[in-house]
């Protein structure tokens, strides 16, 4: 399957990360003058937690009404609440604590606090946001980090049963990067946004922006294979892009 995407290359990381975030606001503006509720998907990793940071430093992060958007994560590492690996305690250092973005819209993954284990949390997180499939759009936007083996969210090459999966949130056991456990949306849910950003950078990840680029197999590259009912952009720098 070929999928149709934009490229964007940008020279520097902080580069890539300022043009994601001008266009991010530009998103989540556009939305909001709809007279609707911008839907948007999280990411850790360096470039995704860059991209938050520079979102809420943007001039322009102050024309929109961020408790008025509906935040979620793509994945979640099963650590204790407020461990610094966090997906979304990083993002609350980088983006919704400057921001002053809470409440009841901010979707978090449950964590082991909560005394879940990880089958019931991912069964908690399906019911907490099990309202979204009510549309085919889902979401607005989805902002996936692409890892040197080409993994997005928590869904690994080689990995049937993650790459395959499809309800629409899975249970990560045995993950080939620390930790073992995760919760993660599948490729289904990914692909049920209207946009899907794709953020790559550096010369660790070449192989993984060339499996993209190739539209090889999921199995091979699941970043090569997710794809927004309107848009699918590649932001990359020259490094991983030469």
């Amino acid at each position: 399957m070929t999928i149709q995407r934009e490229i964007r290359i940008h020279t520097t990381v902080s580069d890539v990360a300022e043009a994601v975030a001008g266009e991010f606001i530009s998103v989540v503006g556009g939305v909001q003058r709809l007279g609707k509720t911008p839907r948007v998907v999280l990411t850790g990793g360096t470039l995704g937690i860059a991209v938050l940071r520079a979102t809420a430093q943007h001039p322009a992060a102050a024309s929109i009404e961020w408790n008025n958007v509906d935040l979620f994560w793509g994945d979640e590492r099963w650590l204790p609440d407020g461990d610094a690996e966090r997906n979304d305690e990083q993002a609350r250092e980088a983006f919704l604590a400057p921001l002053a973005i809470g409440g009841d819209r901010v979707y978090r993954c449950p964590s082991p606090d909560s005394g879940l284990d990880l089958d019931q949390a991912v069964a908690r997180y399906a019911s907490d946001i099990s309202w979204v499939w009510e549309e085919k759009t889902a979401f607005d936007l989805v902002f996936l980090g692409v890892g040197p083996d080409a993994h997005i969210a928590s869904i690994f090459p080689g990995r049937t049963d993650l790459v395959e999966a499809t309800e629409p949130v899975i249970g990560v056991r045995n993950s080939p990067k620390p930790p073992p456990e995760r919760l993660s949306l599948s490729r289904v849910a990914i692909n049920r946004a209207a946009r899907v950003w794709l953020l790559i950078s550096g010369e660790a990840k070449r192989e993984a922006y060339a499996h993209i680029i190739n539209d090889d197999d999921a199995l091979v590259a699941p970043a090569a294979s997710v794809e927004g009912q309107l848009q699918t952009i590649v932001f990359a720098d020259t490094v991983v892009s030469d």
